[in-house]
């Protein structure tokens, strides 16, 4: 992270063409996959509203549900209620959306959440435009929720109100991920070279893997 810190240092001489890319975390590209469904926002000036978190969620969960055989099987006659596994899809791309939309810096940049499955996971990956001003505090919530045991950090942040971590904004919902629904979370960072006008930037992806196991 420090490394993304400097690249984006006015002080260095970083050219407008290069790129950069950095991953922490269980990011990892999948290979191999069984089904893929993806949604693009792109607001093109106009903001993005909150209401179009649940929504995606509830899409993605549906998708999975439909096209699941197992998920398939276990809902009742009258097509109402979800597995565990697709309510747990359900909050972790709500959450991890809502914070995309929450933190999206470059308003004509698109926001995007993407379900992957492979043949024993299923991957969420929400990308974001983010800004360089707040990869100080992102990269200090990233080493607090992947340093700690998820448990001890959950209860020690529980002990004190949260308070901590909730200043970090999304640290509470990423922390929820990993502790209640046993996900895996993974960051990757690109520094965009700018393109036509528009300013470089950086944008942030990320990724959360729940076993299928």
């Amino acid at each position: 992270m420090t490394e993304l810190l400097e690249k984006t240092a006015p002080s260095l001489a970083v050219g407008p063409s290069d790129s950069f890319s950095q991953c922490f975390g269980d990011y990892e590209a999948a290979t191999r996959i069984v089904q893929q469904v993806g949604l693009t926002f792109q607001p093109y000036g106009a903001s993005l509203k909150w209401g179009l978190s649940s929504l995606a969620a509830n899409f993605v969960a549906g998708y999975y549900a439909t096209t699941h055989p197992q998920a398939e099987a276990s809902r009742p006659a009258d097509g109402e209620g979800q597995t565990e596994l697709c309510a747990s899809l359900n909050y972790i791309a709500n959450e991890l959306l809502e914070n995309a939309v929450k933190f999206h810096y470059n308003k004509f940049f698109p926001v995007s959440l993407t379900l992957q499955q492979t043949e024993n996971e299923l991957l969420l990956l929400v990308s974001n435009s983010l800004n360089p001003a707040s990869l100080p505090h992102f990269q200090a919530l990233i080493e607090e929720i992947l340093s700690c045991d998820p448990a001890e950090l959950f209860l020690r942040h529980l002990e004190s109100g949260l308070d901590s971590l909730a200043e970090t904004s999304s640290g509470l919902g990423l922390l929820t991920i990993r502790h209640d629904y046993g996900a895996r979370l993974g960051w990757k960072f690109d520094l965009m070279p700018a393109l036509l006008g528009v300013p470089r930037q950086i944008t942030v992806t990320t990724l959360a893997r729940l076993s299928l196991g």
